[in-house]
């Protein structure tokens, strides 16, 4: 009978332990001059704000509850306010005083990942307020200044950028173990750095943290950007030119093919299309082709732009603008971008440019 009565309180105590291990979090918000009203608890799902949770403001207070699997990046939305509050939530008990006209001074207790949080982004904000100001500068002159001047400053913002790029990767480094880093990452660093380098970073992080969603959204960067490194077969792009017939990029093979990923909206691109047109009448005979991929929305925009630049080879679009199927594919995330591949296929360079690309179509056609 003792065994018996022993054994039950056992499986008591597991189950009570169970319990306990399944914790919740709860927002605890004050809301300073504000007795009534809604607040939206939001969150970034397949990269759009949505509505996670609704709460009623009842004498200047609200209160959310809910759980997450790790520690995840939240916003607050009070009304209609246009200002949100991020901040990271963690199964734990949160208290959240906010003033609704400088929501970004909110004083939140009670998250380890928040407090890391923070202290990332009082840091970075330091030199973000310094690029900002040389920016305004440089936007008040520009049309005055002389080129020294403007040049001055480009390169004043440059170093201060490349300060606060160091200073985003030790933090990182120094605080490997918080969910907070891979996050990090994804906002900071992602686009910056090469595969190797964002490999490595990554690859630093706690094992611990392998199933949080930024880890397995940084190991999902890194594999796509694996596909389309240099050396790797041209994944294949089959898409409807202007007048609605697909073409793909397989129909060139055996010729040297600059991919260009482009729009009529990207001013950049537009000062990168001469370029390209002289390399396209210089080479073009030679066996040297383009294979144009717009990021445009509207049919018409794109074939003014390709009228107007004067852009006679191919072009292809899916009028999806940053939803475009190919740029996915080829792991695009600015424009002008382009992707070289040889006569089988081949990526042989990546964000040639004017004379760069002048060069090594040169050193290329110069082997023949």
């Amino acid at each position: 009978m003792m065994k018996k009565i022993f054994f039950i309180a056992i499986i008591v105590l597991l189950i009570f332990s169970c319990q306990n291990n399944e914790k919740n979090f709860t927002i605890n918000g004050v809301v300073n001059s504000t007795d009534t009203g809604k607040v939206f608890l939001q969150a970034v799902v397949d990269n759009k704000l949505q509505d996670i949770d609704t709460a009623e403001i009842k004498n200047g207070v609200f209160a959310f509850s809910g759980k997450v699997n790790d520690p995840e990046l939240y916003l607050i939305k009070i009304g209609n306010k246009t200002d949100l509050l991020p901040f990271f939530v963690e199964n734990s008990e949160i208290s959240v005083k906010i003033n609704p006209d400088s929501i970004g001074d909110a004083v939140i207790e009670g998250s380890q990942s928040q407090k890391v949080f923070h202290s990332f982004s009082k840091g970075v904000e330091k030199y973000q307020k310094k690029e900002n100001n040389i920016y305004a500068q440089y936007q008040n002159i520009r049309k005055t200044a002389s080129k020294e001047m403007l040049d001055d400053l480009e390169k004043l913002y440059d170093s201060i950028y490349e300060q606060q790029q160091v200073f985003v990767k030790d933090f990182v480094l120094e605080n490997n173990n918080s969910v907070v880093s891979a996050y990090i990452i994804l906002r900071h660093l992602i686009y910056q750095l090469d595969v190797d380098s964002l490999q490595k970073i990554t690859n630093s992080l706690d094992p611990l943290l392998s199933e949080s969603k930024y880890v397995k959204k940084l190991y999902q960067r890194i594999e796509l950007l694996r596909t389309v490194a240099i050396g790797q077969p041209a994944p294949e792009i089959t898409l409807n030119d202007t007048a609605g017939n697909p073409i793909s990029l397989s129909a060139f093979k055996g010729k040297y093919v600059l991919i260009d990923f482009w729009s009529s909206w990207c001013s950049p691109c537009r000062d990168e299309n001469p370029n390209i047109v002289k390399a396209y009448k210089t080479f073009n005979s030679k066996g040297f082709e383009v294979f144009g991929v717009s990021l445009d929305t509207k049919k018409e925009n794109w074939e003014k732009a390709i009228k107007d630049d004067g852009l006679t080879w191919t072009q292809v679009s899916d009028l999806k603008g940053w939803k475009c199927a190919a740029g996915k594919l080829y792991a695009v995330n600015s424009i002008p971008h382009s992707v070289l591949i040889d006569k089988q296929g081949i990526i042989l360079a990546n964000d040639l440019r004017g004379e760069d690309l002048t060069k090594k179509l040169i050193e290329i056609f110069a082997e023949k």
